[in-house]
């Protein structure tokens, strides 16, 4: 019920949204960056849980924006080791999908070795 002027009124109610977003794109690969791009077929905000070991997803990075090309950068990665993850969308609804399910296993990347060479003579042209 509510408090309205007289005459005539329709209700119109849209149907629950109960789907949650389908994920595509995230896979099993070493990445040389810390970005893990992914798609959904919906507008949804972005997450990735991660971690060393496979059981242990502890760390997370996230992007609140509804969109449907996700990319999520994870910092302060430690060079030359093997990374454990999952990503999720939740569309505007509320509606969650985690890729690979809880029930798999994570998928892995390893990052890149860092080189840092701060010698002068590094830089010197060769004559």
């Amino acid at each position: 019920m509510f408090d309205a002027q007289p005459g005539s009124w329709t209700a119109a109610y849209g149907a629950a949204d109960g789907t949650p977003p389908a994920i595509s794109g995230s896979r099993e690969r070493d990445r040389q960056l810390g970005d893990h791009p992914w798609a959904t077929d919906e507008a949804s905000n972005s997450r990735v849980d991660y971690g060393v070991t496979p059981t242990t997803l502890n760390l997370n990075a996230t992007n609140g924006n509804l969109v449907t090309a996700h990319t999520v950068t994870l910092s302060g990665l430690t060079p030359n080791t093997r990374y454990y993850y999952r990503v999720t969308s939740a569309d505007g609804s509320g509606n969650t999908t985690t890729s690979p399910p809880a029930a798999s296993g994570a998928l892995t990347f390893i990052t890149n070795t860092t080189i840092t060479d701060t010698t002068e003579t590094s830089f010197a042209r060769a004559r």
